[in-house]
């Protein structure tokens, strides 16, 4: 087995429905350098301080458990003056938003955190949570103050596509304006704090390293937008007796110049509601479905915390597109059901490509 992966990260609802601030002891905010100069068809890669997450506390009375943080696209990412040569804004999910590391305070680190170090997509509508209900408390743990500092890196992918962004003249810069909405919560998902941060894109007329880009690599994994948020809504009683199922065809597409595998895992212990009610992460079973030029054998897994294999599956030639579709099936057993608590839960779920 090569020491090798790629990974992807998709986030899974499941919505059980019935027959919905900033404190003057703890001081939120988020800033950024919000100047980007992308110069290269090699895309663009932040220093990994990029945006700095802030809480400043000022008295040991305050303490807020299982807080989060999300992330919203604001508007879309548009020019500020004239125009590209699709006549289209610049696509958000070609931005990724990585956390990087902290300020070294031993009661907030990101391991502590439990948060993703995984790279995000910048979702163009809706918000993306960077950290979900954090397993460390914001408080001062017993000191008269405490301040904590969060780092965090902005990617924009590379490849041909970034020439459709570039100004038709060709002796005129462009430049995209675009806002993004930092949202803290609290364990109840209420607002705590909220903060605007400004982005300007900028592009000069020709890129450079054009002849880097675009070349087939020999592992490759690409994964439909509709893998970054999926929801499962159980609505009525035949809901809850049979379950419900949610099924994504040509979710996964590989390139792959041997034999490979796909494995998934959870990144928490249990789905979480925002009230803190827990369901265990056996009510999900994953499956894959071989579809077009995709060969190879499909294993039903039910979700935990531990890698598990769900397709092995075969190739020589990493031209080939291998479309592969995946079905989420939640069911839960008489004895959770009756002790269900209504409301919204959630967990990370993980996705490796592995080449043998």
């Amino acid at each position: 087995m090569n020491n090798f992966a790629l990974k992807y990260l998709i986030f899974l609802y499941v919505f059980f429905a019935h027959l919905p601030v900033s404190n003057a002891q703890m001081q939120y905010s988020v800033w950024s350098n919000n100047y980007i100069f992308l110069s290269s068809y090699l895309g663009y890669q932040s220093p990994e301080r990029f945006t700095t997450v802030q809480f400043s506390l000022s008295t040991p009375q305050y303490s807020q458990s299982e807080w989060s943080l999300s992330v919203r696209l604001l508007n879309s990412i548009k020019l500020e003056s004239g125009t590209n040569r699709i006549g289209k804004d610049f696509p958000a999910e070609k931005i990724n938003l990585k956390w990087t590391g902290d300020n070294n305070d031993p009661f907030m680190r990101l391991q502590s955190i439990g948060s993703t170090l995984e790279p995000l997509v910048l979702p163009s509508s809706g918000e993306i949570f960077l950290i979900n209900r954090s397993r460390t408390p914001i408080n001062t743990n017993n000191r008269t103050s405490a301040l904590y500092q969060l780092y965090s890196q902005m990617t924009i992918a590379q490849g041909r596509y970034l020439e459709d962004y570039l100004s038709p003249d060709p002796y005129t810069h462009v430049t995209y304006r675009f806002q993004l909405l930092y949202t803290l919560y609290d364990n109840q998902n209420r607002i705590i704090g909220t903060q605007v941060v400004n982005h300007s894109l900028q592009m000069p007329p020709k890129l450079t390293d054009g002849h880097l880009v675009d070349v087939e690599p020999d592992f490759s994994i690409a994964v439909d937008p509709r893998m970054d948020e999926v929801n499962l809504s159980f609505k009525n009683l035949t809901d809850y007796k049979q379950g419900v199922s949610v099924q994504i065809p040509s979710a996964f597409t590989v390139h792959a110049n041997t034999d490979y595998e796909i494995r998934v895992k959870a990144l928490e212990s249990d789905m979480i509601s925002p009230s803190g009610n827990v369901l265990p992460l056996s009510i999900i079973k994953v499956i894959l479905q071989n579809e077009t030029n995709s060969t190879g054998t499909t294993t039903p897994v039910t979700l935990s915390t531990s890698e598990q294999v769900v397709l092995r599956g075969t190739s020589k030639d990493k031209n080939i597109k291998r479309h592969t579709g995946v079905k989420y099936d939640v069911n839960i057993p008489n004895n959770i059901l009756k002790d269900l608590t209504i409301g919204t839960y959630s967990v990370s779920i993980l996705y490796q490509l592995m080449p043998l």
